[in-house]
Order: C-alpha cells, then sequence, then structure tokens
C-alpha cells in the first residue's frame, strides 16, 4: 500500500502553512534558475489575511529594473486581491471586486490564475475559492519571467517595504504552461473545495514541475520544490500555522 504524503487527514489533504507577521520576508537573491519569458503563467496559492488591513500587502513579487510587480500577486490598499502577469511596455493583470481583510472574508482562501497572452478570448482567467472572478481577454505580450530578483512577502524592489501580514500555503508558479481553468475539471487539480495534492514537486496538475513550489513547513519553506532554486528568509521569521 502506498504511503499517504504528509499532510493527509483522512482523505482530506491539508498542506503546511507559515505565517507572515508584517515584517517576514524571503528573497530569491537572483534570477530563477531556468526562466524564460513566455505568454502563459499559472499562480495558484492559498492565503489568509492576519493584519495591516487597508495597507498594500505583497505575495509574491519579481523586478527587473522597470516598475515593478512583473510577475505575482498582492493585495491592494483597497483590499482587493490582484494578480500581475506583465511584460516590458504591457500588463496583464485581475483583481477582485471582494475585500480580503481579517474582517472581511476572514479565514482561508484559495487564489489561481491562469493567463495565456496571445491576445485570444477567455485567456486572463481568476478564481478564487473555485469561483469566477474574471475571465477575459489578455493583451498580447510576452511576460517577463527573466526578472533580476524575486521575493515572497514583500516589494522585491524595496525590500521590506508593504509587506505582507498573513498566512500562506502551497505558492504554486508556472511560467510555461497555461491550462483553462473555465473547465471544471481543469479547476479541480488545483482547488476542489478545499486543498489538492500537487505531488512532491508540483507536477500533477500540469504534468511538468513548476519554476515555484513553496510547500513546507516554516524551517524549510524557502525551499523550492521547483524547478527555479531556493529562496532564503531575509528579514523576520517564519513559524509554522494550520493549514487550511
Amino acid at each position: 500500500m502506498l504511503a499517504m504524503p504528509s499532510g493527509f487527514f483522512g482523505s482530506r489533504y491539508s498542506p503546511p502553512a507559515v505565517a507572515f507577521d508584517g515584517s517576514t520576508y524571503l528573497t530569491r537573491g537572483g534570477g530563477l534558475t531556468g526562466a524564460v519569458d513566455t505568454n502563459k503563467m499559472i499562480l495558484s496559492f492559498w492565503f489568509k489575511m492576519t493584519g495591516n488591513n487597508g495597507l498594500s500587502s505583497n505575495i509574491l513579487t519579481a523586478d527587473d529594473g522597470g516598475v515593478p510587480p512583473f510577475s505575482g500577486a498582492y493585495r491592494t490598499s483597497a483590499n482587493l486581491m490582484r494578480g500581475v502577469a506583465s511584460g516590458l511596455t504591457q500588463m496583464n493583470y485581475v483583481i477582485t471586486t471582494a475585500t480580503y481583510t481579517t474582517t472581511s472574508n476572514p479565514g482561508w482562501h484559495h487564489f489561481l490564475s491562469s493567463v495565456f497572452t496571445d491576445g485570444g478570448a477567455n485567456h486572463s482567467q481568476f478564481y478564487v475559492d473555485g469561483a469566477q472572478v474574471v475571465n477575459t481577454t489578455a493583451a498580447t505580450t510576452t511576460i517577463k519571467h527573466t526578472c533580476a530578483d524575486w521575493a515572497i512577502g514583500t516589494l522585491v524592489d524595496t525590500l521590506g517595504t508593504d509587506n505582507y501580514h498573513g498566512y500562506l500555503a502551497q505558492l504554486y508558479l508556472n511560467t510555461t504552461e497555461f491550462v483553462d481553468i473555465s473547465n471544471a475539471a481543469n479547476r479541480a487539480k488545483f482547488y476542489n473545495n478545499g486543498p489538492v495534492y500537487f505531488g512532491s514537486n508540483g507536477s500533477l496538475p500540469t504534468g511538468t514541475q513548476p519554476i515555484i513550489y513553496s510547500n513546507n513547513p516554516a524551517a524549510s519553506f524557502g525551499t523550492n520544490l521547483g524547478t527555479g532554486g531556493n529562496f532564503s528568509v531575509t528579514a523576520g521569521s517564519l513559524t509554522d500555522v494550520a493549514g487550511p
């Protein structure tokens, strides 16, 4: 009989989760190993806000000397969740209409976006907790994945600014594929009324290992199970919390 991976309770998977206290963040200290600029991106993670209501709060950011972030996600100062996939001249983004704070939609939520910037209809897709937020045409541009540096929990070009204050689990970034998540079966590979096991290296949803897959407890959260290389805790410290 195959052993169940750590985090399974009965038939339900619960990924490891960590707390960012508003001062803690991780940096890559360089570009992602093997990164190439493409016109595709899938971003998935679990979040729970625990502070900094009304302040910009960055979860994943990238910078290459331009106007950041090129790729990633953050909560705006209006408490809206926003995903970004941009090139040097154009930006694609998805944004919620609902707000997420310690009191407005508290608790764990799942963020999932899939973008294919070929100018085609229905190629900028965004779901929160399995519900469609936006599903539109994506502007034609090459997404800048070959950025000089990446950060988790802060704005990478001004480290220590607009830090994330919340819980984070199962951070996944795929920069080479697009999945039509308007299809319920595809969406269920990332979210199925709760967390889904992505495999030991994050390859189960698409069959390909993503470039970022942070799915470890606090002591090793910076160890990237994807292909892009590890992150380091640059400020503060992470703590383990109960996952989604």
